[in-house]
């Protein structure tokens, strides 16, 4: 049958709250995984990438993305990240999306 593949994400045109992590996604057991930010803010939004490598609900700070106004910005996770669950926390209110693809 092979890997799983699909999109999706926490946010899409969301109201988001700086410091408040959106909902855990799930991220493990996907082959290539790419995200998709983008916001409507005035200013640069900095989203912090957490993961949850084993499930338990310990986060940890993976990295941050910048994203300047007006502009969508599209990662590419490396093959050799392995993690349960992912999550996002911006430095500013705004309204973002956070989209995966897996493939």
């Amino acid at each position: 049958m092979g890997k799983p593949t699909g999109e999706g994400g926490p946010w899409l045109n969301t109201p988001v709250r700086a410091g408040i992590a959106s909902d855990p996604y799930l991220f493990g057991g996907y082959g290539l995984r790419s995200l998709n930010l983008s916001h409507t803010s005035a200013t640069t939004v900095n989203f912090r990438l957490q993961l949850d490598a084993t499930g338990d609900g310990v986060w940890f700070d993976y990295r941050s993305i910048q994203v300047p106004p007006s502009k969508s910005i599209n990662f590419n996770f490396p093959d050799y990240l392995q993690s349960k669950w992912i999550r996002l926390v911006a430095d500013q209110d705004a309204i973002a999306s956070a989209q995966f693809e897996y493939k």
